[in-house]
């Protein structure tokens, strides 16, 4: 029992580093930031006074932007502090605040308009609040130049619980979505894939109609979704399975983007693999990518002569 409570304490509070939670913070604010430009041109339409949905008058606790000012200039605003907000993610600059606006504006636009989004989108606003919680601009941030600069490439250590709540929102994700899918029919025969690709508005170009209704390609194509996220749901805490299971998720998301236009779903999931990132591998690539830095810079401008490693 004793050893139970220890590896739980450990799994949520025993310190690690920060690298991993830093790449993570970066990819999320890039994400964030392309994701907000490309609702621009269509952000009146979708969350406007005269957009596809009317402002609703609704009693009792109001918990969207969008809701307590149902006007275009608070959708402008909206817009412009996301865009802002991302991008100090992104950086680390006053990095909680910043996570802080991006996960208000996000829950603002998706109670406003539910609609336009899809659980990649859902998946970007539960990030944000955990963001929100963690050190995450401990490391490879402004917030640590400003505060350490001669340490700057070291990250420091943190609870990791932050962080594990993202990982088990990952992991609950795909758990849900195999199981919504196990109440499907076509799921369960088998033709769920094949059907969706005969969907001519959600697919990227015209499918071959010998692919679509081929039942041995629609059979592997289906279960193999399902295996694939199921693994994503619990092999993925095997550390020595991990690998393996990421690069089936990665597979599986560029073949969604690449036959599916669903918007930023596969890189929203694909930057949430970072959390997985084990934190020793994270700091061997922040020290690879320092070292390369600090040889580039100490090489003459010319091109010619010692580099840093070499004296």
């Amino acid at each position: 029992m004793r050893s139970l409570a220890k590896s739980w304490n450990n799994f949520w509070f025993d310190p690690v580093s920060t690298s991993t939670l830093g790449m993570l913070r970066i990819a999320f604010g890039s994400i964030v930031f392309l994701w907000t430009m490309s609702i621009v041109p269509d952000a009146l339409a979708f969350f406007g006074e005269d957009g596809v949905i009317a402002p609703r008058d609704l009693a009792g606790l109001q918990l969207g932007l969008l809701d307590v000012f149902p006007h275009d200039w608070a959708v402008f605003v909206c817009v412009v502090a996301l865009l802002v907000a991302s991008v100090a993610t992104a950086a680390g600059y006053h990095t909680r605040m910043a996570s802080a606006v991006v996960f208000i504006v996000l829950l603002s636009l998706r109670r406003r308009n539910p609609w336009v989004m899809n659980s990649g989108d859902s998946m970007l606003r539960y990030m944000s609040f955990f963001l929100m919680l963690a050190p995450a601009g401990a490391a490879l941030s402004l917030d640590r130049w400003r505060s350490a600069s001669e340490t700057f490439w070291h990250a420091p250590l943190h609870a990791p619980w932050a962080l594990r709540l993202i990982q088990i929102q990952v992991s609950l994700a795909y758990l849900f979505a195999v199981w919504s899918k196990a109440q499907g029919a076509e799921w369960a025969a088998g033709t769920a894939v094949a059907s969706s690709l005969r969907l001519g508005d959600l697919t990227r170009f015209e499918i071959p109609l010998s692919w679509s209704e081929s039942l041995l390609l629609a059979n592997v194509l289906t279960y193999g979704t399902i295996a694939v996220e199921l693994a994503l749901a619990v092999l993925v805490w095997n550390r020595r399975a991990r690998p393996w299971v990421i690069a089936a998720g990665v597979v599986l998301h560029l073949g969604i983007e690449v036959a599916f236009g669903l918007g930023f779903f596969s890189a929203i999931m694909l930057v949430s693999y970072i959390s997985f990132l084990p934190e020793d591998r994270a700091d061997r690539l922040v020290d690879r990518v320092s070292r390369r830095l600090r040889v580039t810079v100490a090489a003459p401008r010319g091109g010619v002569g010692r580099s840093e490693a070499e004296i």
